[in-house]
């Protein structure tokens, strides 16, 4: 590694040329390193850069040193500042940036609007340089300070995403691998990329009945066992073959496998409870060699869907009931639980866990949802416990 220290003009837009072009300079971290004491016309920046970056000759080859007002360039043999585990930040808040394109003017605006709400730059570092899912960039921007106005903070940051199609993630607390040890999906349109039982209704052409009613449900519309048992009366006298069709037509959504082996090799437990059928949780729990699965059981009665389930419906009361029995059996503290889903009836998982993540959510669910992924697969979550690509 090298580290090098830059002095620029302390422009927001000269910040925000060096943070875009980070990655293709193989700068891994930017830290904030200015003497207080200093000329508030420039600030001083440490970049830790797989790349031998010597001088202000670099910048020139990427046509950025006029651009970014590089003022000077200095090698440093020893690493002399801290680095950003040994510096105290007394409030943290950290925006997490997931997206296929990135621009000056996006980095100006998230900047300039965290100035706004009361925070100072402290970092940036890229996470993944589109080695994920998605081939999404992935940067963390960390300030410090605190937020003057969270609620509009959070309403301009959802302007900005819309105006960008970007994820920004806004993040009030740092969050490491260690501080979790289970994490909980939902099955249908989390950790598989459809809704099943509109997938078993197409096989018997009851698609558009079943479909709105799930639509309905999943904004929360329509109570979720009444939406349960309207759907499933829709299969009655369907052969169970179709089970068989369905599950081989079914694919992952982006990054679940990657998500699930990483976390699984650092001793995470992991669960699916779903509002779906056990008898595709359990297959996709032996796939993924998952611990655990929760699920509705379907009744059949010679090789026939008689339309109802066996059990009591798995609702999002009881989805959240589950994950708390099993962090209790398991002695794992609810804050040290991560769920993830896209329903309505997944927001009492995602509302009571330690991370609760909504993942290409419907709308209520996303508001209700401290954080959300729209734009980058389900590994993009490995970024938020801050794990990098190597």
């Amino acid at each position: 590694m090298q580290i090098i220290i830059v002095e620029l003009k302390n422009e927001i837009g000269s910040l925000a040329q060096l943070i875009i072009n980070s990655y293709s300079l193989n700068i891994l971290e930017i830290s904030d390193v200015s003497d207080n004491k200093g000329s508030a016309d420039s600030i001083t920046l440490k970049l830790v850069s797989k790349n031998i970056l010597t001088n202000k000759a670099i910048f020139q080859n990427f046509e950025l040193a006029d651009m970014m007002h590089v003022i000077r360039v200095e090698r440093v043999n020893n690493l002399t500042f801290s680095s950003n585990d040994d510096l105290k930040i007394n409030q943290f808040s950290g925006l997490l940036l997931i997206s296929d394109t990135v621009s000056e003017e996006l980095f100006t605006i998230i900047i300039k609007t965290a100035l706004n709400f009361g925070l100072s730059f402290f970092s940036s570092a890229v996470c993944s340089n589109r080695e994920n899912s998605q081939n999404c960039l992935v940067i963390r921007i960390v300030f410090t300070g605190c937020v003057t106005d969270r609620m509009n903070f959070q309403i301009k940051l959802l302007e900005i995403e819309e105006q960008f199609s970007v994820d920004i993630c806004f993040e009030d607390q740092e969050f490491k691998v260690s501080d979790f040890s289970l994490i909980v999906f939902d099955m249908d349109s989390t950790l598989i990329n459809c809704e099943v039982i509109d997938e078993l209704a197409r096989e018997v052409n009851m698609q558009n009945e079943v479909a709105k009613i799930t639509e309905s449900a999943m904004r929360g519309e329509l109570d979720f066992v009444e939406s349960l048992h309207k759907r499933l009366s829709l299969l009655k006298g369907a052969p169970c073959s179709i089970l068989y069709k369905v599950l081989d037509a079914i694919d992952y959504n982006p990054g679940a496998k990657r998500l699930i082996s990483k976390l699984q090799s650092l001793g995470y437990k992991t669960a699916i409870i779903s509002g779906g059928f056990s008898f595709f949780t359990e297959h996709i729990k032996n796939s993924l060699s998952i611990d655990y699965a929760f699920a509705n059981v379907l009744e059949i009665s010679n090789d026939i869907l008689t339309g109802k389930i066996e059990n009591c419906p798995l609702d999002g009361k009881m989805k959240n009931s589950l994950m708390k029995k099993l962090a209790v059996d398991l002695n794992i503290d609810l804050r040290r639980v991560i769920a993830v889903g896209d329903g309505a009836n997944d927001i009492p998982m995602i509302s009571n866990s330690g991370l609760g993540i909504a993942f290409r959510a419907k709308p209520k669910v996303s508001e209700a949802s401290k954080y959300a992924i729209k734009i980058g697969g389900l590994d993009t979550i490995l970024y938020f416990l801050g794990i990098k690509d190597d």
